[in-house]
């Protein structure tokens, strides 16, 4: 916090005292909110502290101090006077306590005479004079200024001002000349300076016209910028007064009466002197922004290897040093008290001026840059491997500051050093490290209170991060706070502020890289991060280190590896194009990336993104693989121990799951068994086989016992959604295929048994009674098919009803999403679009007594195609049991998939529908998929060995036949067994016409049929007449209407003869008037005069002419049966 109040006269109040018998030098500061003692007085005496709130202080050399203890009321002599004072530690220079405005209040008023250097104080009941020790100038504070600000709970930051004049300078001298300024530099770069001392002189003009000009062009149909001013105290316009009258003197600015104005601004400047800004927020919103690239700082960094001797120029005022284009110069305009004043430079501010400046300082040293120039904006790097070449370069660039009126200020260069801070970091010709000021900010950082200061102590040392090994990962716990509603401090979090503040202060110093050199990378990866380093001749260039979130924390051992390759590859990619570079790795998996087969999706991603590049990967043991080890890692490990005896070995690519394999053999009893049997007996383990390590036992892998990796196969084939939760039958046939290890059907068996999933979303199967009556098996594929609907699913994506149609005979199922509420109409357009276009009409459909499949419309569609329909009993829905059975299934399926995820069940229809398909049945003995199609599904390649040749046409259709013939066997086999097992916990009865039978009792399970109420009419009527015809019956005309009956769809609606209808119904509809009426006709004869089509009894609808509709089109059955004929 700042002083209160101002210290007056020439002596700083200071007093010799005593602490326990030790002498101590006092300072009482009224310019210090709180009293401090240093912690050498605490260590001394053992004095107890205990903690407080963390208060950061900045004292007036800049450096920042942290206080967060203090200690209990502590006693202390001044002059022979004992005082007692609360003190909170602090390693102020030059004192040993201060006695701050804590202190002055609690003892009372002060009374200071500076004159004599005597402060006056109340001492309990007497008031006593303590008289300053030495004398010191005093230095004055802003006169008629008091600056207090609240202090802060936690993290409160004080100013504690102890200012000295360190010596005493006349005016005259206060200014030194340029000799003086050059007096430390050697004899040569003095006489280089020299010769263009005009380059370091104040420019006496406007910068001259250049190629490139500030420009501000504007977006179209804008409207001139003009916003009020902001209000200055009357200090602040006298000023804003000098500072005008200065630039108008330098023709910087001048008068104007443009339309556009913007406010200004005063900014205190470090020699605390003021700025004038203008704000030109509101002007820049309206710009068209210019994208000139801006340098990168690493890349410019990249070019010093090899230098020693360095120049670094900075430019004085370098924006006023550009003129504006004389078209723009009006939309500069800034407004004061004093009227409208315009920038004939380029002023601060506004938003494409870094990018002119950049522009203009790259045509500038074109043809040097990058040869021994560097330019980021004002600042000018000039750098050379000897003093020669430095002293010959320094003047090239010189001169073209010259020839460009372009000038320089002396007292901010550094001319012909050997170690220079640059752009942040310090540069010397071993390498490039930290700068030390911007390190010291970050140790002395207050612990953050809140996410704001969090991103600024994480913003900082982020920009050295490349400097710090496994900054990622350390730094992992503070970037998670970042996360909204994360914030949450604790332990955890402390810990990494404390090592990465730790970290910052222990940076290396980085080599520079040498681009005619090789680079090498070694990678690590760990359980929760990847880490990189690049190095040049064993020496680190650059670190490279990050933290997995939760998705790739899952990844295998294999793909962390391959991440942090890949990773660490796109990172320094700029450094490793056009040259071949070493990969090192302490993965022995990782061999022959480029021979390796690709089958998973991250192989394709991470291979991509190495094409076009050179390198060799080789295989670095984890033991020696330290640095990128630590990196990946929290722990440390000594770069140090790395040492030029390692022995790499080119490796090869295999497969992660063969590796996993192979360490399930170790210690496995049956595997050594095996292996002893297939070397002493061969002859007798024909069945068996080895490659590369691995057992095969009838062309199957044999799977040993360690490792777990048994249980991971069972999980993979029951859990995942290619296993989709099966039964141990179905789990059992697909792992046969590829895997053997003895029991391994009862291993199947009991992992079931066990999963959790199935036993939550599986309903239990208990027997019916009665004797089971299968149905008659078709002869063709998809002949004879069975539909029914899952209804009351969760809504996914619009959709809540899944149609299941199956083929009775090889039981290939369709599943399909339908949305809520479905039509007739809509059923048979998702029937021709899925199931029509694949497979033809069917000659019979079984189904229940849904609405839709008892309509009208369904019978008159199916009628008219040619297709039986077959009914399910009442409240008998076990008569499409095989539908039913694989509606089941379905489900468990998707219950298991989405589990609690339910509203997602959309996206997993495919793969149910792929899964079942795929799945074995007993029944058939096979999978529907291969007794549709003869043969089986793509699996997953394990086995490399030759397949059979092609077999001819005419054998494949004869296999075709026989597989049908043998399925039809297996499917009548399957029934029987069904009828065995069933029959016996049923009872035959037989029933003969006239015989009761009892259907139910007053407590029946299945639900009778509904009781119709009294005031429910029973016969339906009709609401609308749709359309009009004459039919022809037996020679005689007859006129028929499109009848909508009640409380039924359109689609429902059947054509009646006129006649009866108005019979029937005289007064529903025709009110008295005759259908025909309406038409301006009456009666059969007004019909056969709008006879439309011919109708015969045995045929139907012969001929027709699209009938007049006044609600709906009652084509419809005809159009949707026209598209599947």
């Amino acid at each position: 916090m700042c002083s209160p109040q101002e210290l007056s006269g020439s002596q700083t109040l200071k007093f010799k005292g005593f602490i326990h018998q030790t002498p101590i030098l006092a300072l009482i500061d009224s310019g210090s909110t709180y009293s401090f003692i240093h912690p050498s007085i605490i260590h001394l005496h053992s004095i107890p502290t205990v903690s407080s709130p963390p208060m950061l202080v900045t004292t007036a050399s800049g450096s920042k101090l942290l206080s967060d203890r203090k200690c209990h009321p502590l006693q202390f002599i001044l002059q022979q006077n004992t005082f007692e004072g609360e003190f909170r530690v602090l390693e102020v220079q030059g004192y040993d306590i201060i006695l701050g405005m804590d202190w002055i209040a609690k003892v009372g008023p002060v009374v200071i005479d500076c004159i004599k250097g005597v402060v006056q104080l109340k001492h309990g009941d007497q008031v006593i004079s303590l008289q300053v020790q030495g004398e010191m100038a005093a230095v004055k504070m802003c006169q008629g200024e008091v600056c207090i600000t609240k202090e802060q709970q936690k993290g409160s930051e004080v100013i504690l001002a102890q200012l000295f004049v360190t010596q005493l300078e006349s005016t005259a001298t206060s200014s030194s000349s340029l000799q003086d300024q050059m007096s430390h530099l050697p004899p040569q770069l003095q006489q280089v300076v020299s010769q263009f001392s005009s380059v370091f002189s104040n420019p006496s003009s406007l910068p001259p016209p250049r190629p490139i000009n500030h420009q501000i062009p504007l977006k179209s149909d804008v409207t001139p910028v003009n916003i009020r001013p902001y209000r200055f105290s009357h200090f602040q316009k006298l000023e804003i007064e000098k500072i005008l009258e200065e630039l108008l003197l330098q023709g910087y600015i001048r008068a104007s009466t443009s339309p556009f104005a913007s406010p200004i601004l005063l900014v205190k400047k470090n020699d605390q002197s003021w700025r004038l800004c203008v704000d030109y927020r509101k002007l820049n919103d309206i710009t068209v922004k210019n994208k000139f690239p801006i340098p990168i700082i690493d890349d410019l960094l990249d070019e010093l290897h090899g230098a020693k001797y360095f120049s670094k120029i900075d430019l004085k005022s370098g924006y006023h040093q550009i003129r504006m284009f004389e078209g723009d110069i009006p939309k500069t305009v800034f407004r004061t008290h004093l009227g409208h004043y315009e920038f004939t430079v380029m002023p601060f501010g506004l938003t494409n001026a870094p990018a002119t400046f950049q522009a203009l300082m790259n045509s500038i040293f074109k043809p040097f840059l990058r040869k021994f120039i560097l330019v980021f904006f004002d600042d000018i790097l000039v750098y050379s491997p000897t003093l020669e070449d430095h002293i010959h370069h320094l003047s090239a660039t010189l001169q073209l500051l010259l020839d460009n009126q372009l000038y320089a200020k002396l007292s901010k260069c550094e001319i012909g050093t050997t170690k220079v801070e640059y752009l942040g970091h310090l540069i010397t010709a071993e390498g490039v490290s930290t700068d030390p000021s911007k390190v010291e900010a970050m140790i002395t950082w207050p612990t953050p209170q809140n996410i704001k200061q969090l991103r600024g102590f994480l913003g900082l040392t982020e920009y050295y991060r490349k400097f710090v090994r496994n900054y990622g990962m350390i730094s992992k716990p503070l970037t998670d706070l970042l996360k909204k509603d994360a914030f949450k401090w604790g332990p955890q979090a402390q810990e990494a502020f404390q090592l990465l503040k730790n970290a910052m202060s222990t940076t290396p110093v980085l080599a520079l890289p040498d681009f005619h050199k090789p680079f090498t990378i070694e990678t690590d990866a760990s359980q929760s991060g990847i880490g990189a380093v690049l190095m040049q001749e064993r020496k680190p260039l650059a670190y490279f280190s990050k933290g997995l979130g939760i998705k790739n924390q899952g990844l295998s051992t294999y793909e962390k590896e391959l991440l942090a390759l890949v990773s660490a590859v796109t990172k320094w990619k700029h450094y490793l194009m056009g040259a071949t570079f070493v990969i090192r790795t302490d993965h022995i998996s990782l061999k022959h990336l480029l021979e390796q087969r690709v089958n998973t999706t991250m192989q394709h991603k991470c291979l991509s993104k190495l094409l076009g590049l050179h390198y060799v990967i080789e295989y670095k043991k984890g033991a020696h693989n330290l640095v990128a080890d630590a990196l990946s890692r929290r722990e440390g490990y000594n770069y140090s121990g790395i040492t030029s005896s390692e022995l790499c070995v080119v490796s090869e690519i295999t497969p992660q799951w063969v590796a996993e394999l192979l360490s399930s053999y170790d210690n496995d009893d049956w595997i050594l068994s095996l292996k002893k049997k297939l070397q002493h007996e061969p002859e007798e383990s024909h069945k068996l086989s080895t490659h590369q390590g691995l057992l095969r036992y009838k062309g199957r892998l044999c799977v040993g016992s360690a490792n777990q990796w048994r249980q991971k196969l069972l999980h993979e084939f029951h859990e995942s959604n290619l296993g989709g939760h099966s039964g141990s039958l179905a789990t059992y046939k697909r792992m046969k295929a590829l895997f053997y290890w003895p029991a391994m059907k009862e291993s199947i068996i009991n992992h079931i048994r066990q999963c959790e999933v199935c036993q939550l979303t599986k309903p239990e199967h208990v027997p019916s009674p009665g004797l089971l009556q299968p149905l008659p098996i078709p002869h063709e594929a998809w002949t004879s098919i069975g539909m029914d609907f899952i209804t009351g699913l969760p809504n996914s994506q619009g959709k809540e009803v899944l149609m299941v149609v199956v083929d009775r005979l090889t039981k290939y199922s369709h599943f399909l999403p339908l949305s809520h509420p479905y039509s007739t109409a809509s059923v048979a357009q998702v029937f021709l679009d899925n199931i029509y276009k694949l497979h033809g009409l069917p000659t019979s459909i079984i189904s229940d007594r849904d609405p839709i499949f008892t309509s009208q419309f369904w019978k008159e569609l199916m009628t008219k195609l040619g297709v039986q329909l077959n009914l399910s009993t009442s409240y008998h829905p076990q008569t499409d049991g095989q539908v039913e059975g694989v509606n089941q299934c379905v489900e468990a399926y998707l219950r298991s998939m989405v589990f609690q995820q339910q509203k997602k069940w959309v996206k997993w229809v495919p793969l149910a529908e792929y899964w079942y398909n795929t799945n074995f049945h007993s029944s058939l003995n096979t999978t529907p998929f291969k007794a549709l199609y003869g043969y089986d599904p793509p699996v997953l390649a394990l086995d490399s060995a030759p397949r059979c040749s092609v077999e001819s046409v005419n054998d494949m259709l004869r296999q075709r036949q026989q597989m049908l013939v043998n399925l039809k066997i297996q499917l009548i086999k399957a029934q029987e067994r069904m009828k065995k097992f069933a029959d016996t916990k049923r009872s035959e009865r037989q029933f003969h016409k006239g015989d009761w039978a009892r259907i139910g009792s007053g407590q029946a399970v299945t639900p009778s049929v509904p009781i119709v109420s009294s005031s429910v009419p029973t016969v339906q009527e009709p609401v609308a007449i749709l359309a009009r015809r004459l039919v022809k019956r037996r020679n005689n005309p007859i006129a028929q209407i499109l009848v909508q009956w009640k409380d039924q769809p359109p689609e429902e609606a059947t054509w009646e003869d006129y006649t009866s209808i108005k019979l029937r119904f005289p007064s529903s509809i025709l009110e008295d008037k005759d259908a025909f009426d309406q038409w301006g006709m009456s009666g059969e004869q007004s019909a056969v005069k709008m006879a439309v089509g011919v109708i015969n009894d045995n045929n139907r609808l012969t001929e027709e002419r699209g009938a007049v509709s006044e609600r709906v089109d009652p084509s419809t059955i005809n159009q949707t049966a026209s598209k599947m004929d």
